[in-house]
């Protein structure tokens, strides 16, 4: 099994459920982790054998930034679901902050996760 992960991926969005937040764009952090099993095959040829990190951050940047959400809870659901169509992988985690949501508090975030079938 092997682990990509992406941590703090900044991306701006329009998010929340009041008109003011709907208006504008705010910054979130993403983080990633995706697992995939390494099968014996594949280290016959190992460039076939790995995600491509670039890829997987633009291809939620472009997701993000293109789209509207309500709640970070929608985020998080959206990015998985996205990732798990787009990429082999076995197992997916995408965590969702929020920075300076509420009141002392630095962030606020929602995680989620799926076991994927191979």
């Amino acid at each position: 099994m092997k682990k990509l992960f992406i941590e703090k991926l900044s991306v701006f969005t329009k998010v929340g459920v009041y008109d003011w937040e709907k208006k504008i764009k705010q910054r979130l952090l993403i983080d990633v982790q995706i697992f995939q099993k390494v099968h014996q095959t594949l280290f016959q040829n190992k460039s076939d054998c790995y995600l491509d990190y670039t890829i997987v951050s633009e291809t939620i940047v472009d997701y993000l930034e293109k789209n509207s959400f309500k709640l970070i809870e929608d985020v998080a659901r959206e990015v998985l679901d996205i990732l798990s169509d787009q990429f082999l992988c076995s197992w997916i985690k995408i965590t969702v902050f929020k920075p300076n949501a509420i009141p002392r508090a630095k962030v606020v975030g929602v995680s989620i996760e799926r076991s994927l079938k191979d």
